[in-house]
C-alpha cells in the first residue's frame, strides 16, 4: 500500500481559466450590435404604425366632413390657405374648449350618479326603521 500512495503523483494541475479570443470577442460583440439594432428597428417600425394609423384615421375623418359638409370643408381649406399658423391656434382652442366642456359633463353626470345612489341610501335607511 506504501508502494502505491508513493507512486501516486502529488500535483495535477488544471487549468481552470477561460480567456475568449479574438475571434470570440468580436462575434459576441457583431451578435450585440445587431440585437440593438433589430430592437431599434422594430420599435421605430410600431412606433411609425401607430402614427400612420392616427393619421389615417384623422384623414378619414376629414374625408367625411368634406363628403357629408362641403361647405364646412371649403371654409377650412380657404383659412388654412390664407393664414395656416392663426387658424391651427384658433383651432387648438376650440379643442382644447370641447374637450374642458367634455371633462365638466362627465363631471357633472359622475356626482348626479352619486347624489342619485345616496338618496336611494337615504330610503333604503328610511324604509328599514
Amino acid at each position: 500500500m506504501k508502494k502505491v500512495v508513493i507512486d501516486m503523483p502529488k500535483v495535477i494541475t488544471v487549468r481552470n481559466t477561460h480567456h475568449f479570443g479574438v475571434w470570440s470577442k468580436s462575434l459576441i460583440i457583431g451578435v450585440v450590435i445587431a440585437f440593438v439594432l433589430t430592437a431599434g428597428s422594430v420599435g421605430t417600425a410600431l412606433y411609425f404604425i401607430h402614427q400612420n394609423n392616427r393619421l389615417n384615421s384623422e384623414a378619414y375623418n376629414f374625408w367625411l366632413v368634406r363628403a357629408l359638409y362641403p361647405d364646412v370643408s371649403k371654409t377650412i381649406e380657404g383659412k388654412l390657405a390664407e393664414d395656416p399658423n392663426a387658424f391651427i391656434q384658433q383651432a387648438e382652442k376650440a379643442m382644447v374648449k370641447q374637450q374642458a366642456i367634455i371633462a365638466a359633463e362627465a363631471e357633472a353626470k359622475q356626482a348626479e350618479q352619486q347624489q342619485r345612489a345616496a338618496k336611494q341610501r337615504q330610503e333604503k335607511i328610511k324604509s328599514e326603521k
